[in-house]
């Protein structure tokens, strides 16, 4: 029982708040996306230790199957320092970096031979594809996700004018 109850008040303390659980699947767009494939990786998202709490979703694209995922942070330095930590993990890994150029500013695409994944903070979320069958699927459903992010941020309250 000892141990069953240190296990379940570090996994209750590691779940994301409610809020958050609520409603992922606002965050990712409808078009292509398979039913029920929303999910949360608790723990160490894509094998990068450390990497909780990030939403994943399948889709069926025209170019072929694709993963995007979500991955709302408390703060937008703390969203960002999460991008830096996947992106140096990829290259790590044996991804490069696509120096396109007509990639949109704000968005990061690597390679792993005939697979791409991108990435961008919006706020404090980052945001992306974690496994796109072409550049162009990769960089689609990247800026579709950019867009539903955005829109489903809740509204910053307006400050005191002066």
């Amino acid at each position: 029982a000892a141990v069953l109850a240190a296990f379940t008040t570090e996994l209750l303390a590691n779940l994301p708040a409610e809020a958050q659980v609520s409603k992922p699947a606002a965050f990712f767009p409808p078009q292509g996306l398979v039913a029920d494939s929303v999910r949360l990786q608790a723990a160490d998202a894509f094998g990068l230790a450390g990497f909780s709490n990030v939403y994943t979703a399948d889709y069926t694209l025209p170019a072929g199957p694709a993963t995007a995922f979500l991955a709302p942070r408390a703060t937008a330095g703390e969203a960002a320092a999460d991008a830096r930590r996947y992106q140096e993990f990829l290259l790590a890994n044996g991804f490069r970096l696509v120096p396109e150029p007509t990639i949109p500013d704000g968005i990061i695409v690597l390679a792993y031979e005939d697979f791409f994944a991108a990435m961008v903070v919006v706020d404090q979320t980052l945001a992306g594809v974690h496994e796109a069958p072409s550049l162009a699927a990769a960089l689609e459903l990247t800026l579709a996700i950019q867009e539903a992010v955005r829109k489903n941020q809740p509204s910053a309250e307006p400050g005191p004018q002066r």
